[in-house]
């Protein structure tokens, strides 16, 4: 892996935090399509852009994505693709062709918003018929080196969520249904409390978890390949936390977070950006990420404007402006 330090956010607010952090750009509105939404225009015959999954809220939705709040059914947390799981192939195919049918009518309507209501109806009738041709998911359980069941109950729970969202994304992938996806795990990540112990509460388990995704990237193969040599992972955060302790022992919100990098197309083992005494990003060379007082601070939308050059997408025909950090891609 490797980590982008210092990268400026521009906002220590969780409403613009979180519309900005889904497009890898400042100064957006929440109908702007994510970064991959974009990406996923140029889909390889996966029926969806991208799915979204976890803990999400209304900041991370976007236009362009697949995703449903969980729900119980017999006491039991189902998502959307569980709940497909338990239809017959000629449910699933009867869903299909009606979801193709209402595609095809309100495409008919003409105005723009009928048209992008279209498509989502025209990606989950593709999905319907291609999901009865993959594999069912079938969830392991991922051992964790330092929890303990009987003992750590709530991080423990924590721990089986993350590691069946991250098989799920395995499953998603490996089986072309989607060209991204988007994952946000649980925790108590905002500790504006007791910083330490809600850190390391909420990074306990999904580091474990993760060791164990990147993995599985690395050992499961398609026709194109290991999905590490095929898939780009980013993770990251709408803002940072602040450098100093308040009066609760927590951290408040700070206006530049790092990011870890990792997979296709990204140099390995790197550590980027320079950081002050009082951890604020310094101006860095946009050829190899080292301090460089002639540089400039890596923004959010230097960010964007990587990737989708990365993606072989022309960044400035969405609106991106943003430096392309040649650093990152190798």
């Amino acid at each position: 892996i490797s980590i982008l330090n210092g990268v400026q956010a521009g906002t220590a607010n969780h409403e613009t935090g979180g519309h900005q952090f889904l497009r890898l750009r400042k100064n957006v509105s929440d109908r702007l399509p994510s970064v991959l939404d974009i990406i996923g225009l140029q889909r390889e015959g996966q029926p969806l852009s991208t799915v979204g999954l976890g803990r999400l809220n209304h900041r991370q939705y976007t236009p362009g994505m697949f995703a449903a709040k969980k729900f119980k059914q017999q006491g039991k947390g189902m998502d959307i693709f569980d709940q497909l799981a338990s239809y017959s192939p000629n449910e699933l195919l009867a869903l299909a062709e009606v979801a193709g049918k209402k595609s095809k009518e309100i495409d008919l309507i003409g105005t723009h918003s009928a048209s992008i209501s279209a498509n989502r109806l025209g990606e989950v009738s593709s999905l319907l018929r291609g999901i009865q041709d993959v594999p069912p998911l079938d969830i392991q359980e991922w051992p964790h080196p330092k929890l303990k069941k009987n003992q750590d109950k709530r991080l423990y729970r924590f721990w089986g969520e993350i590691s069946n969202s991250m098989q799920r994304i395995i499953w998603l992938l490996e089986n072309h249904l989607t060209k991204n996806v988007f994952y946000r795990p649980p925790g108590v990540w905002d500790s504006h409390y007791l910083n330490d112990k809600s850190q390391t509460e909420a990074n306990l388990p999904f580091f474990g978890c993760l060791n164990r995704f990147i993995q599985e990237l690395q050992t499961r193969k398609t026709e194109h390949g290991t999905l590490m040599d095929n898939v780009t992972v980013l993770i990251g955060s709408e803002f940072g936390r602040f450098p100093k302790l308040n009066s609760y022992a927590g951290k408040d919100h700070f206006p530049e977070s790092p990011f870890i990098l990792f997979g296709k197309g990204v140099r390995s083992g790197e550590i980027w950006g320079s950081l002050g005494r009082k951890m604020e990003g310094l101006r860095i060379s946009g050829l190899d990420g080292k301090r460089d007082k002639n540089g400039h601070k890596v923004t959010l939308d230097d960010l964007g404007t990587t990737l989708l050059f990365m993606a072989g997408i022309n960044p400035r025909r969405y609106g991106y402006s943003g430096n392309v950090l040649r650093f990152i891609y190798s």
